[in-house]
Formats: structure tokens, sequence, C-alpha cells
């Protein structure tokens, strides 16, 4: 039988010694494996995501509040007018 190689020894190493990665680094390693072009693309769909978030959450904010400043004072009336005298 042969003789495991240098190599192989290596294989089986520990890296508890080594100083544990944040999700940043992590993220900033995975984009050097990435071409430029890829990288680009993805920045303008993360950014076009956020603003279209955002937009859709402010148009929900206006709308609801619209809603119930136009709503809330028929719903007390129709309260107010079903409550027995």
């Amino acid at each position: 039988m042969s003789q495991p190689s240098e190599d192989a020894s290596h294989e089986y190493r520990n890296y508890d010694d080594e100083p544990d990665e944040s999700v940043g680094e992590r993220l900033w390693g995975l984009t050097e494996m990435l071409p430029e072009s890829h990288r680009n693309a993805i920045s303008t769909v993360a950014k076009g995501t956020v603003v279209c978030v955002q937009k859709v959450c402010s148009g929900s904010w206006m709308i609801l509040s619209a809603t119930l400043i136009l709503l809330g004072p028929i719903i007390f009336e129709i309260e107010r007018n079903h409550k027995p005298n």
C-alpha cells in the first residue's frame, strides 16, 4: 500500500485557530469570484429592488392613511346611528 501524500495530510488540517469571518467579509469574498459585468448587474438589480420596495411602501402608506381619513368618520357615524337610545 502506498503512503498518504503530504497533500492528503493537509486535507484534515484544523481551522479552529483561524478568526471567524463576519457576514460582510464573506460576501465581499464572494464578489471576487464573479466577473465585473455580473457584479454590476447584481448591483443594479439590488438597487432597483430597494427603490421599488421604498415606492411600494410609500404608496401603501398614502393609500392607507387616505382611506382611514376618508372612511373613519363614516364608520363612526354608522356606529353612532346603530346604538340604542
